[in-house]
C-alpha cells in the first residue's frame, strides 16, 4: 500500500510514523528568506538586508554583483556568499575589500564565499559596454546602461564563451587561451577596442592566488547549510521591472531579478524558499531610459526628487519620480509571490495635501488586465488613479505603525488592501518573526532562543494569545500534556498551516511527558495523544516533565489518594524511561528529547546510559536563581538550558494557592539594578531580564496572554547589554527558588514522601 503525506489536506507522500527516518523536506530544513526590489530598483533593499543580516547565518547574492559593496556585518559574523549567478569584476572586488579593511573590517577571508561557477567581468567587457551604448545612442536607442560590463559578460555566458572563476583557478594556459579568444572576438566586433593581453593575464595570474581560498562549490555548501538549519538571507539585485524576461524590455538588466533568479543563481530548489519580501518605495522612481506610466513631470515630481534625494547610486543620474503604481506591483507580485511588502520612504510624502495611487491601465481607450510586454505599448497606456488625502505631518521619526498619522495609516492599509499582501513599514509591524536567533541542539536542530510559554493559559484566552504570539513573530511554542491546553494550540496551528501562513517546519514545538507517563510502556501512549491534540505528526522537542512519577490513572493527570495526597509512583526508572524516549526519536514522533526539573546527578545518570543524549534541560531560572553550577554542567555536556520562569513566574502565586500555600514572590522587575539598566537602554524591565538570560545562551519562554506584552517580550534582539550590565545582573543571584515542590505530598507505604527529596 502506498504511503502518503498531507499537502493542503491531500495525502500525497510518506508519513513520519510509517517511515521513521525520512521526514518531509519542508519539515527538516530551514527556509530561505528572499528580499527583492518590487519596482525599478533603488527601493532601499540594502538597508532592509543590513538589518535582517544581524539575525542570519549566511547572506547571499544570486546575480549581477560586479564589485558588490562587501560591508560584512561586524555585529554578527555571518557568511557572505556570491552564487553562481553573479558576475564579478575581481579588481573592483578586491578594491572594495581593501577600502572596508581600512574602515575596520576584519577576518573577511573567513566570511566570504564565492561560487566556482560565477563568471568573470573583465575590463574589456566594460569597454565593450560603453561602445555598445555609444552605438545605441547614435541610433536614438539608448538603454541607459551603467557601463559596468554586466550586459557583455552575461552575453558571453549565454554564447558559452564566458570564463568562470573555476577556470581561472584551473589550468592557466587554458584560461589564457580562452581569454585571448574572447578578446579577439570583441576586437572583430569593435575594431577600436585595445587590450594589453599580456598585462591582463599577468594581473589575473596574481588574482587567481588571491581569490583561490574564497572559492568553492556554493550549491552543495548552501544545500547542507539549509538542511542543518542555518538561516539564509538572499539579497536580490536591481528589481522586478528590470528583469530581462519580465521587466520593461529592452530597458532592463541582463539577468533575472525576480524570484526565479534566486533558484538559478544559487542552485536552490523552489521548496527551500520561505519568505519573499518585496521592497517598495512609497512612490515610484526610475533611473535611465524606458517607459514610466505614473511619472510626474511637474512640481510634485520635482518635490519627490528633491525631498527623496533621488540620484542613482551607481550612475549619479537624477531619478525620475511618480505616483505609486499599484497595477505594476500587482504584476510583480504575480511573478514573485510576495509574502510581505516592506514600504520605505513614506516620509517623503509628508508635505503633500493629497496622494494618488495608479490602480489600472488603459490601452487605446480600453482597460487591460495584463501588463504590456512591449515598451511601445507601455509608453502609450493611460493610468487610472484613486486619490487619498495626505497627512501634512512629519513621519520622519516614527518607528511604529500605530504612531503614524491616521491618513498615513490609511495610505499603507489601502496599498495592503489593493495588493492582498501585508505591508510592513520597514523594520516594523510584526516583522520580528525574522529576528529571533537560534541555538544549536545536539543533532543539528535549531531552537529559537525565545519562545512562548503557555503554562496556566487555556481556552479562548489562550487561543487569542497564540494568535497574537504568531503574529508577533514567535516561532517556538512550549506546552505540556498536564497544561491541558494542547488542543487549543493545535487548533490555532492548524489554521495557520492550512491557510499557508506557516509551514510545519517554521514552528519549533515543545511538549512534555506527564508524571503519570513516567514508565517505559506509557511514553508512546502519551506522545501520540499529544500529537493528536496538537494536530501534528511530530514535535521538535519532547521532555520528561519531572523526574518523579504519578500513578497512571486514565483521565486523571493529578491523581490523589483517599487521604488527599498526590498518588505517587516510586518505581520510576530514569534509564529505562530514557530508552523509551529514544524510541520516540527513532519512530519519527519527535526530533529531539530532553528533561525538565532534573538535577545534575539525575542528568549524569542518563548521560552515562544514553544512546541519544538529552538536548535540553528546562528548569526554574531567573535573576534571583541563576543555577550557575547546573548551567555550566549542561554547557559542558552540550545540553541547552531553557528558563521556564525568566521573569520570576508572577503567575505562580495563583498556582500554589491551589495547594493551600501562600507565597510572597520576589519582585525581580522592580529591583533597582534592573530598573536602572532598563532606563539606560530605554527598554522595559522584563526586556532587560530576558536579554540577560539570552546573552548567557539560555533559552527563555516567558508567559503572557497580553498581546502588548507578547510584542514587548520578543523585541529584545536590537540591543546588547554591556559587560557592566551583565556583571550587575549576575550579582543578583540569591538562590531564591520560587517553585517549591514541597507543596506536593506523595503517599507511600509506611509514610509521606516529599517530592522535593527526589529532586536533590
Amino acid at each position: 500500500m502506498a504511503s502518503s503525506v498531507e499537502v493542503n489536506g491531500l495525502n500525497m507522500n510518506g508519513s513520519p510514523r510509517k517511515r521513521p527516518r525520512i521526514l518531509p523536506r519542508s519539515e527538516t530544513q530551514s527556509k530561505v528568506t528572499v528580499v527583492l526590489g518590487a519596482q525599478w530598483g533603488d527601493e532601499g533593499k540594502g538597508k532592509v538586508v543590513d538589518t535582517l543580516a544581524e539575525t542570519v547565518d549566511i547572506v547571499c547574492r544570486c546575480q549581477i554583483c560586479i564589485k558588490k559593496k562587501i560591508e560584512l556585518n561586524t555585529k554578527r559574523a555571518h557568511l557572505y556568499c556570491l552564487g553562481n549567478g553573479v558576475v564579478i569584476h575581481l579588481p573592483g572586488l578586491f578594491d572594495e575589500l581593501e577600502k572596508n579593511e581600512k574602515k575596520g573590517l576584519k577576518e573577511w577571508e573567513d566570511r566570504l564565499i564565492i561560487s566556482d561557477r560565477a563568471h568573470l567581468v573583465f575590463d574589456f567587457h566594460q569597454q565593450v559596454d560603453g561602445l555598445q551604448e555609444q552605438e545605441n545612442t547614435q541610433k536614438g536607442q539608448s538603454l541607459g546602461t551603467t557601463k559596468k560590463g554586466i550586459g557583455p559578460t552575461y552575453s558571453s555566458k549565454a554564447t558559452r564563451n564566458g570564463i568562470r572563476i573555476g577556470e581561472l583557478l584551473g589550468d592557466f594556459s587554458q584560461f589564457s587561451e580562452k581569454f585571448q579568444g574572447l578578446v579577439t572576438m570583441y576586437q572583430r566586433m569593435f575594431p577600436s577596442l585595445t587590450v594589453d593581453v599580456e598585462s591582463e593575464l599577468a594581473k589575473y595570474k596574481s588574482y587567481a592566488e588571491r581569490v583561490r581560498p574564497l572559492v568553492q562549490d556554493t550549491v552543495s555548501y548552501l544545500d547542507k547549510a539549509i538542511k542543518t538549519g542555518k538561516r539564509v538571507l538572499v539579497e536580490g539585485a536591481n528589481a522586478a521591472m528590470l528583469d530581462i524576461d519580465f521587466g520593461t524590455y529592452p530597458f532592463v538588466t541582463s539577468s533575472n531579478c525576480s524570484v526565479g533568479g534566486v533558484c538559478t543563481g544559487l542552485g536552490l530548489s523552489p521548496t527551500k524558499i520561505g519568505e519573499v519580501v518585496g521592497v517598495v518605495k512609497a512612490y515610484t522612481t526610475r533611473v535611465g531610459d524606458g517607459p514610466f506610466p505614473t511619472e510626474l513631470l511637474d512640481d510634485i515630481g520635482d518635490c519627490l526628487q528633491e525631498r527623496g534625494a533621488e540620484f542613482g547610486v551607481t550612475t549619479k543620474r537624477k531619478r525620475r519620480c511618480g505616483w505609486l503604481d499599484i497595477f505594476l506591483l500587482q504584476y510583480t507580485n504575480m511573478v514573485n509571490g510576495y509574502t510581505a511588502l516592506c514600504l520605505t520612504k513614506l516620509d517623503i510624502l509628508d508635505t503633500l495635501p493629497e496622494i494618488k495611487l495608479g490602480v489600472a491601465y488603459k490601452l487605446k481607450g480600453k482597460r487591460i488586465e495584463y501588463f504590456p510586454s512591449t515598451a511601445s505599448d507601455l509608453a502609450e497606456v493611460e493610468v487610472e488613479y484613486i486619490t487619498l488625502p495626505g497627512w501634512k505631518t512629519s513621519t520622519e521619526n516614527v518607528r511604529k505603525f500605530n504612531d503614524l498619522p491616521e491618513n498615513a495609516k490609511k495610505y499603507v492599509e489601502k496599498i495592503e488592501q489593493l495588493l492582498s499582501v501585508p505591508v510592513i513599514p520597514r523594520l516594523n509591524r510584526n516583522f520580528t518573526k525574522m529576528s529571533v536567533p537560534t541555538i544549536d541542539l545536539t543533532g543539528g536542530l535549531k531552537m529559537p532562543m525565545l519562545g512562548y510559554g503557555t503554562w496556566q493559559a487555556k481556552d479562548e484566552e489562550l487561543e487569542q494569545a497564540v494568535e497574537a504570539a504568531l503574529e508577533a513573530g514567535y516561532r517556538h511554542i512550549d506546552t505540556a500534556h498536564v497544561y491541558e491546553n494542547e488542543k487549543v494550540i493545535g487548533k490555532v496551528l492548524s489554521r495557520w498551516f492550512s491557510s499557508g501562513k506557516l509551514n510545519r517546519g517554521d514552528i519549533f514545538l515543545v511538549t512534555k511527558l506527564p508524571p503519570g507517563g513516567n514508565r517505559p510502556e506509557s511514553v508512546q501512549k502519551y506522545i501520540k495523544r499529544s500529537l493528536e491534540f496538537l494536530q501534528v505528526d511530530y514535535v521538535d522537542l519532547y521532555l520528561v516533565h519531572v523526574p518523579f512519577g504519578f500513578k497512571d490513572i486514565e483521565g486523571d493527570l493529578h491523581p490523589v489518594t483517599p487521604e488527599g495526597l498526590i498518588n505517587m509512583d516510586t518505581t520510576t526508572d530514569h534509564v529505562a524511561l530514557w530508552k523509551a524516549m529514544e524510541a520516540q526519536v527513532d519512530a519519527g514522533l519527535t526530533k529531539s528529547i530532553g528533561i525538565s526539573n532534573f538535577n545534575q546527578k539525575q542528568i549524569d545518570r542518563i548521560l552515562q546510559n544514553a544512546r541519544i543524549p538529552p538536548s535540553n534541560l528546562q528548569i526554574e531560572l531567573h535573576a534571583y536563581l541563576q543555577q550557575k553550577d547546573l548551567v555550566q554542567f549542561c554547557k559542558k555536556n552540550k545540553i541547552v538550558v531553557t528558563a521556564y520562569s525568566p521573569l520570576g513566574s508572577p503567575g505562580l502565586a495563583k498556582f500554589m494557592a491551589q495547594f493551600g500555600t501562600k507565597i510572597d514572590l520576589p519582585d525581580i522587575l522592580n529591583n533597582p539594578v534592573v530598573r536602572t539598566i532598563a532606563a539606560k537602554h530605554k527598554k522595559s524591565e522584563a526586556q532587560i531580564v530576558l536579554r540577560h538570560a539570552i546573552q548567557k545562551e539560555i533559552v527563555v519562554i516567558p508567559k503572557s496572554t497580553n498581546p502588548k506584552r507578547l510584542r514587548q517580550n520578543i523585541d529584545i534582539f536590537n540591543f546588547q547589554l554591556d559587560e557592566q550590565d551583565m556583571e550587575q545582573l549576575n550579582g543578583l543571584d540569591q538562590g531564591i527558588r520560587i517553585l517549591n515542590f514541597n507543596v506536593f505530598k506523595g503517599y507511600v507505604k509506611g509514610g509521606t514522601l516529599s517530592i522535593v527529596t527526589l529532586l536533590v
